[in-house]
């Protein structure tokens, strides 16, 4: 979690009409896209990595 950099969470066209986000944990070499979660869970998620890497700002 000492690499994390950025959490955010991202909803395009498709996935809005059916209520699914996708989270995109950004690190210092890359970034891993966790894609079609429901809403609820991919804030959660993003707000438990984003304590977890002790990051101040979560972008939305």
């Amino acid at each position: 979690m000492a690499k994390v950099q950025s959490v955010t969470t991202n909803q395009g066209p498709l996935m809005r009409k059916y209520g699914l986000y996708s989270v995109t944990v950004g690190t210092m070499g890359s970034g891993h896209h966790i894609p079609a979660l429901p809403e609820e869970v991919a804030f959660a998620l993003r707000n438990q990595i984003a304590s977890y890497a002790r990051i101040n700002e979560v972008d939305e």
